[in-house]
């Protein structure tokens, strides 16, 4: 049973790509996700067939000569799909076809989706750690705070959803005929997709080509802050998910080991549907005695005795 290794884990170490791939396999990790690799040379290095790669997190490692963007850069540069400037969406577009044909040539099943941001002020989700961090999430203050924050998501949202749709007619017959799943990440505050947007994207696409990928992390963090409680996004969208990525969150702290942290690892696992990608998304931080210890823990808590390929 399969259990594969974000890169994420290596971003910011100093470390050549291979080593990555064998820190993890030595790790006991024989599937992996690509994430957060900026080296222009990864198609050098790391050649199809050589590791086991089971999903690519959009957008993937840059072709040669070229500057990867983060997925936080694309969003400030408003290089997403939700953008209103169209030149920006088909930027956007393109950075997915490519990272669409990694995954294809990599073996990949399926690429990891942020979808977009909403008009909403980014600034407003510190304004709620700050009030959970002085225990007054529940309080009229926090109240406030997310009533601004839904009445700013609203605006332009229709055009931005719009938008959206558009980008994903196209990206979803480019995987298709690749034979890849569009995985649409659950993502923070002041971005899509809120709880809500998941449903009514999902309603857009037949199953075989856009699906939910669920990261623990954060629904977890957005359930601490007061809003939908993590088990509802597994019994919504449990028959539409294509993966998951598992990590903990200590309060709002995401990116931990599982089993750190307040995510019902226990009480959440016989939501997950057996087909679903697993993969261990923690951040750098994150020790290889920690990471050892979080796969024990969803060893013990039953995420992976279930699984099948």
């Amino acid at each position: 049973m399969s259990l594969a290794l974000s890169t994420f884990w290596a971003s910011g170490r100093d470390w050549r790509l291979r080593d990555i791939f064998a820190a993890g396999a030595e790790l006991g990790f024989d599937a992996f996700e690509l994430s957060g690799i900026y080296d222009d040379t990864f198609y050098d290095e790391i050649r199809p067939g050589d590791f086991r790669v089971l999903s690519v997190h959009d957008p993937a490692p840059p072709r040669r000569g070229q500057t990867r963007l983060g997925s936080k850069a694309l969003r400030r540069a408003d290089l997403v799909f939700t953008s209103l400037d169209a030149e920006h969406r088909r930027r956007a577009i393109a950075i997915t076809k490519h990272t669409l044909d990694v995954a294809a040539a990599y073996g990949a099943h399926a690429i990891v989706l942020h979808p977009g941001q909403t008009s909403a002020s980014p600034a407003l989700e510190p304004q709620l750690k700050q009030l959970f961090a002085q225990g007054a999430i529940a309080s009229p203050q926090a109240d406030a705070v997310r009533a601004q924050l839904a009445h700013e998501r609203a605006h332009q949202h229709v055009e931005r959803m719009e938008a959206l749709h558009r980008c994903l007619d196209e990206l979803a017959a480019y995987a298709a005929a690749r034979h890849i799943k569009l995985g649409l990440e659950n993502r923070p505050t002041f971005e899509i997709t809120n709880f809500a947007e998941v449903g009514e994207i999902l309603a857009w696409f037949p199953e075989n080509t856009v699906g939910y990928w669920h990261d623990t992390g954060h629904a977890q963090a957005q359930a601490n802050l007061g809003f939908a409680p993590h088990a509802d996004w597994l019994r919504a969208y449990a028959t539409r998910i294509v993966g998951l990525h598992l990590h903990d969150a200590v309060g709002v702290n995401n990116h931990c080991a599982p089993g750190v942290g307040n995510v019902d690892w226990v009480g959440l696992a016989a939501l997950v549907p057996p087909h679903a990608i697993r993969t261990l998304e923690v951040d750098s931080t994150v020790s290889a005695e920690a990471v050892r210890a979080g796969v024990a823990h969803l060893k013990q808590t039953g995420w992976l005795a279930a699984q099948r390929e």
